[in-house]
């Protein structure tokens, strides 16, 4: 299970391939940040923030895990870790994959890291089922601007994850 901010980093660091050069990265580098190959363990899905938490409340009606994301809040993006090999189709729903050859910059999840927020998904150590994604991806991109820039009730959030995680208390790790 991955409840803990120690457990998602030697998670991320196993799937990495290379245990010790992450750990030693994250240790390293003066921001806590490690560039972890794509394509092989799990892609990153990126949507924007607002198309992203929109995705996120449909995956917590569907049946299935939901993977580890990690929230650039001063882009205002968020990246989905999904299963690898499904580009192709994520890719036809307008969404930025990050997939075989490609890097993703990842904080450490054990220490604050500027702009940077893990929020734990399901506690299983599994991934975002890509296809069901896929459809929470259409359905965010079809929904009415706006819709879900603020959930009801949360007059003015700085952000749809903040009052997300407080609404569907799901664990951020900041």
């Amino acid at each position: 299970m991955i409840s803990t901010a120690s457990e998602l980093a030697g998670w991320l660091a196993e799937m990495s391939g290379d245990r010790e050069r992450v750990f030693d990265d994250w240790r390293a580098s003066g921001c806590g940040m490690a560039m972890l190959p794509a394509g092989t363990s799990w892609d990153a899905v990126r949507f924007s923030e607002a198309s992203g938490y929109r995705a996120y409340v449909d995956l917590l009606h569907a049946v299935g895990p939901i993977g580890p994301m990690l929230w650039d809040s001063r882009c205002r993006q968020v990246y989905f870790l999904t299963s690898p090999g499904w580009s192709d189709l994520l890719r036809s729903a307008e969404v930025r994959v990050v997939s075989r050859g490609g890097w993703l910059a990842v904080p450490d999840p054990r220490r604050h890291v500027g702009r940077f927020a893990w929020i734990l998904g399901s506690p299983e150590k599994r991934l975002t089922c890509p296809g069901r994604l896929y459809l929470s991806a259409v359905q965010a991109r079809s929904a009415a601007p706006g819709d879900a820039e603020c959930p009801s009730g949360t007059a003015g959030c700085v952000s749809p994850w903040v009052s997300v995680a407080t609404r569907y208390q799901m664990k951020r790790i900041f």
